[in-house]
């Protein structure tokens, strides 16, 4: 009697119940979406440089143009034009490192590490020294994988131009106007 009511009553609650979850299952799936797309990205054409930069920016060479197009080289001398001055001259020059050398020197004070390293811009490659106070204060930043804003002298030795660095600072790259 009594208890075949309750769970005669009982198992339909649970029918009601799953006719409903399938119900709210049903508009879900066919209901039109309650969002909407995002806006498309901008595809307005790059300029030469732009797409240069971003495939620079992706996958760490550029084909486009040297490296050193992609940071602000004003008021420093080109490769070219530091292998051309006289011994003696101070040169400011932006670079990337191409090769360097650790090498043990022998000083008063014991021996000490200095380098050498090859910088390159767009016009040509330079030789520079890095004496152990230099090489002690900023030769850190030779492994930032990043241009270098580099001081030096210039020494003429057997006919062969080097820069013996002064002071050396890393130049993030960014993308600066048109290159050059």
């Amino acid at each position: 009697g009594v208890a075949g009511v309750h769970r005669g009553h009982f198992r339909d609650d649970e029918k009601e119940r799953e006719r409903c979850d399938l119900r709210q299952r049903e508009q879900w799936i066919f209901a039109p979406p309650t969002w909407t797309d995002p806006p498309p990205p901008d595809m307005s054409p790059l300029s030469q440089h732009e797409e240069a930069w971003e495939r620079f920016s992706a996958l760490h060479i550029c084909v486009d143009f040297h490296p050193t197009a992609f940071v602000d080289c004003r008021d420093v001398m080109g490769g070219s034009e530091v292998n051309a001055a006289e011994h003696g001259t101070w040169v400011t020059m932006i670079g990337v490192v191409t090769t360097s050398k650790r090498v043990s020197a022998t000083t008063k004070t014991g021996t000490r590490a200095m380098c050498f390293a090859t910088l390159e811009d767009a016009s040509a490659l330079v030789e520079t020294v890095w004496f152990p106070d230099a090489y002690r204060h900023f030769g850190p930043t030779l492994e930032t994988g990043q241009p270098l804003r580099i001081k030096g002298q210039v020494a003429i030795d057997f006919g062969q131009v080097s820069v013996s660095i002064q002071e050396a600072v890393a130049v993030p790259f960014a993308i600066t106007g048109a290159p050059g």
